[in-house]
């Protein structure tokens, strides 16, 4: 459903999945993901990027 990449290092995106959080990664694991069984609806509402699986 979404990905979140944190710290400086963190690549840019402009998916709407994908969120770039500005906080330093505890450890090893720079990303996270989030998982879902129903299909993702996803987008942009002007500069809000949303995704949902209802």
């Amino acid at each position: 459903m979404a990905v979140l990449g944190f710290g400086n290092h963190a690549p840019r995106h402009d998916d709407p999945r994908y969120l770039r959080v500005p906080l330093q990664p505890h450890g090893a694991a720079p990303f996270e993901v989030w998982r879902t069984q129903a299909p993702v609806r996803h987008g942009r509402d002007g500069d809000i990027a949303w995704a949902c699986d209802g």
